[in-house]
């Protein structure tokens, strides 16, 4: 719990973790600004909060807009960036021009404009494929895509600004994030949106690879925690693990869905993709030493996803009656 009010800018505020940010943050009666450029972020996703916030329709790589947003702001949680490993594959130049050229403008808008504290939203993609398991803050990055790469060089940029300028940041390495607002219908959908959208449709599981390619699923209301907890006062120049610290294999993954949906699915083998890591798993007792405890196993999360998928969808029949 925040114990005194400040003002927080979060960068892509109206997309899936950010949304779920920002409505923690206002909950906690702290003054928030959400910079979104609405690429993928949706407006609907701050429904919630709507009167209580203030809203920037801009882009991380407009610097004068983010020299404006960040007066009189405390902290930011940056969290605008391209997310995907395939979509960064297709798009290598966009993807480093948006997640590495934004950071870069938003540590300098942030050094200049006398903010506390960047938090930074990076990955555990920056791992890649090592032998050692689980990953630790300290394991060697393997970047095997232009989005791993453009990661761990926001990484670079924040560790940068920390030893040279004094701007006080701090990196969180989220592992596979899941929950409500996550979109289902992109091309590069996260796996779990995807499963929980064919389930609801009665289609078949897409596996790709073998299927036996392990994650960590992390539910979006522990990496919030983990947000907040980044402004602690002994986190700074760290970096941190975001994850369950438990793994299960796609596979795993499927039954779990078909148990939950009550709904024995098809099932479809694909090939590998580009820049997919076989294994991912994370230690995470360096950030449990700050407070942070997960609250949601995947199965008691992927329980909250199917109710509100049911639920969407009854809304979406009823809406489509014709009387």
């Amino acid at each position: 719990m925040l114990t005194r009010k400040f003002h927080w800018l979060v960068t892509g505020g109206a997309g899936f973790i950010g949304s779920h940010t920002v409505d923690e943050l206002v909950r906690q009666g702290q003054q928030v600004t959400v910079l979104d450029n609405l690429s993928d972020g949706k407006l609907e996703n701050l429904a919630s909060v709507s009167g209580q916030i203030s809203f920037l329709n801009a882009d991380i790589c407009d610097f004068s807009a983010l020299l404006h947003a960040c007066k009189t702001v405390d902290y930011i949680i940056h969290l605008a960036a391209l997310t995907s490993v395939p979509g960064s594959i297709a798009a290598p130049a966009e993807t480093s021009k948006i997640n590495v050229l934004g950071t870069a403008n938003v540590l300098e808008a942030a050094k200049q404009c006398g903010v506390k504290r960047v938090i930074f939203a990076s990955s555990a993609a920056v791992y890649g494929t090592r032998p050692e398991l689980p990953y630790k803050e300290d394991t060697p990055e393997n970047c095997q895509s232009p989005y791993a790469w453009s990661k761990q060089a926001g990484s670079d940029l924040c560790q940068l600004y920390t030893n040279v300028y004094g701007l006080e940041t701090v990196v969180l390495r989220y592992f596979n994030v899941f929950g409500p607002r996550q979109n289902p219908n992109s091309a590069y959908a996260a796996v779990i949106a995807k499963f929980m959208q064919v389930a609801a449709q009665g289609q078949a599981l897409v596996i790709e690879w073998d299927g036996l390619q392990s994650r960590d699923f992390v539910n979006v209301k522990d990496v919030v925690q983990a947000n907040l907890l980044a402004a602690t006062k002994g986190a700074s120049g760290e970096i941190y693990n975001v994850a369950s610290g438990h793994t299960y294999t796609l596979l795993e993954l499927a039954d779990t869905v078909e148990k939950v949906s009550g709904r024995k699915l098809e099932r479809i083998s694909r090939p590998k993709r580009p820049g997919d890591v076989h294994n991912s798993s994370a230690n995470i007792s360096k950030i449990t030493a700050l407070g942070y405890r997960p609250t949601l196993t995947l199965e008691e999360g992927l329980r909250i996803l199917w109710a509100e998928q049911t639920k969407n969808n009854e809304k979406t029949t009823y809406n489509n009656l014709t009387i």
